[in-house]
């Protein structure tokens, strides 16, 4: 079970910048933090209020730029960097989009003002950065560089290290990330390699770490169909309740666990619906939560009841809820030429379907499509 404290002690951001992994080093990370707090963004009359935002290849060549949605659908790109900028979420209240980008064989965490396309610097190293995750509320980005998770509570604060064993995904953005903060951005959840098995953590407070009582199971070869991975955790905004994809063999299952208490249990889905899932994104409201799978997009309630097929072809990323909790965006492929070239939205029952038209601008779209957080219109 795991310990009452993690759920009783409220560790503000802050102090959580002191806990570091007391494994090798422990030392601070080497960054660069951003002098000042983010601003209001820069805005013109001609700027597109943004609903959505996205990174792309434009159609023309060169590196890969952020986009902005509006809620007429109007797509500008934002970025004109000589650099390729790979947007993967946007600070809670919605004052800077936050992404990465490579200059001089250093790869940079760095904000987007969504009104100007202005870039900041955050943090700069020479390992590979992964997964980018921002908490639901206040500044604090957890992201991983190589087989390092940090965590950069603040803007004005230096990136500290929390493990060194870390088990992510690919660079491109294009997978779900193996972290997941509370809704109040004071626990993180993510998923640590251990032995021959994945095993989700939660960083709790005075320091150190508690394992979630998930049953991985370790093999004795790291190549044997019986080991098991859990990975792609998602915190349920209204409660302890964590779901997980369990990893075995060729097969995938669906899973939850409540940190309050330590109960467990598997989401009973039917074929297809759980062949190859993936991507458990919770609606910001914590009642529903949407998955994908070989079969299409879905949504269903926290208890596995009223299950819907939202489309029926499965999206290139990960799904994105608007923030009222009535609509999902995501990436779709269109049918001639197998590209990543148009935003699909809709309503969570299949009403106020909504895409962007194949733009002259870009190309292939590269990670994940991201409402921005405080966006109200219809």
């Amino acid at each position: 079970m795991v310990s009452s404290r993690l759920i009783a002690v409220l560790v503000v951001a802050g102090a959580f910048v002191a806990l570091m992994e007391t494994s090798p080093g422990g030392e601070r990370v080497r960054g660069e933090p951003v002098g000042g707090r983010p601003g209001v963004p820069a805005t013109s009359s001609s700027a597109i209020v943004p609903m959505l935002a996205f990174s792309a290849r434009p159609r023309g060549g060169g590196p890969v730029q952020a986009f902005i949605v509006g809620g007429d659908g109007r797509v500008r790109q934002l970025t004109h960097a000589p650099q390729s900028v790979d947007v993967r979420g946007w600070f809670s209240d919605g004052s800077w989009l936050i992404g990465r980008s490579t200059i001089g064989g250093e790869e940079l965490l760095i904000a987007i003002d969504p009104g100007s396309g202005a870039i900041r610097p955050l943090w700069r190293g020479r390992s590979r950065i992964g997964d980018i995750v921002t908490a639901p509320s206040g500044h604090a980005v957890a992201l991983s560089a190589g087989r390092r998770l940090m965590l950069l509570a603040s803007p004005e604060s230096r990136v500290v290290r929390l493990s060194t064993r870390y088990a992510g995904h690919g660079h491109d953005g294009g997978t779900p990330p193996s972290a997941s903060f509370s809704a109040d951005g004071r626990h993180l959840a993510y998923s640590r390699t251990a032995g021959t098995t994945t095993q989700l953590v939660v960083r709790e407070a005075a320091g150190g770490s508690t394992v979630v009582p998930t049953g991985a199971v370790q093999c004795r070869s790291a190549g044997r169909r019986a080991c098991s991975r859990d990975t792609q955790p998602a915190w349920q905004p209204t409660s302890t309740r964590l779901v997980y994809v369990r990893l075995r063999g060729n097969g995938s299952s669906l899973r939850w666990v409540m940190l309050a208490n330590g109960k467990a249990g598997v989401y009973r889905l039917e074929e297809p619906v759980r062949s190859q899932l993936g991507a458990p994104t919770w609606s910001p409201d914590g009642t529903r939560l949407a998955f994908t799978s070989e079969s299409g997009l879905y949504t269903m309630n926290a208890d596995g009841s009223q299950l819907h097929r939202v489309a029926a072809t499965p999206p290139t990323g990960v799904p994105a809820w608007s923030p009222d909790s009535s609509r999902i965006a995501y990436a779709s492929r269109t049918s001639y030429s197998g590209s990543r070239e148009r935003i699909a939205v809709l309503g969570i029952d299949g009403s106020r379907p909504f895409r962007t038209e194949v733009s002259a601008l870009y190309g292939v779209i590269v990670g994940p499509i991201l409402w921005q957080p405080t966006y109200s219109g219809a």
